[in-house]
């Protein structure tokens, strides 16, 4: 068979078109922390922490063309995304000299509960006035994001300064999504391609002071993050 059916364009020979995109974005991540510690003999110190999260992200976008000649067309597109996290921390310091500090603390990943909203719309105004919207979709779904692991070592000497130093890892690789029962497989192709895009991050710091007198400290520091590519 035979498609019939041809196209033709609105621009007149020549005519030039002016296109307009922007974008507006808003939001907001607030964490509420309740935590609670422990020192025993000043030797050993224990802490843990529930930090509550509550997310809310906006974005409208518009893409615009207006033609020379008259007339032109509009896509505007409004995304909400919102919802509350839950995370865990569990730490400890151990003295074991007045002159050396060991840490370590573990950070759970935060597990959200989002719900996404997003529509559309098109107007023109090339042969007549005309403009459709697309419904209202809403999705929910959870989100698991990285585990971090931390390690710290400082040198205090006396009073004229110390030396410290800390070891992060992130891994990022092992966030998921999940339905809003909480299962991965509604997810399986994305959280394939988290594991196989995304990659655990090693950071590391080091720095010291010097207490020069009683107003003055001279401060330094160095930081490096590796990123283990596979």
């Amino acid at each position: 068979s035979t498609d019939s059916t041809q196209w033709g364009s609105k621009l007149n020979s020549g005519e030039k078109v002016k296109p307009t995109y922007t974008q507006n974005e808003n939001g907001y991540l607030n964490e509420w922390t309740f935590a609670y510690g422990v020192n025993i003999s000043n030797v050993l110190n224990l802490g843990a922490s529930i930090g509550i999260q509550s997310l809310d992200y906006s974005s409208s976008t518009s893409y615009q063309e207006d033609f020379a000649d008259g007339g032109g067309y509009r896509i505007n597109n409004e995304f909400n995304s919102s919802g509350t996290g839950v995370n865990f921390k569990i730490g400890t310091i151990i003295r074991p000299a007045d002159f050396l500090r060991i840490g370590a603390s573990l950070h759970t990943p935060t597990y959200f509960d989002l719900t996404d909203i997003h529509s559309a719309k098109i107007s023109s105004d090339v042969y007549g006035t005309y403009s459709s919207s697309t419904p209202v979709v809403s999705s929910d779904y959870q989100l698991e994001g990285p585990m971090q692991y931390n390690l710290s070592l400082a040198f205090i000497f006396g009073k004229i300064g110390l030396l410290s130093a800390d070891y992060n890892i992130s891994d990022y690789s092992g966030m998921k999504l999940r339905s809003k029962s909480g299962s991965p497989t509604d997810f399986s192709d994305e959280n394939q391609d988290i594991k196989t895009n995304l990659n655990s991050v090693q950071t590391f710091r080091i720095g010291g002071e010097v207490k020069l007198d009683k107003g003055f400290s001279l401060r330094a520091g160095f930081a490096s993050t590796l990123n283990n590519a596979t």
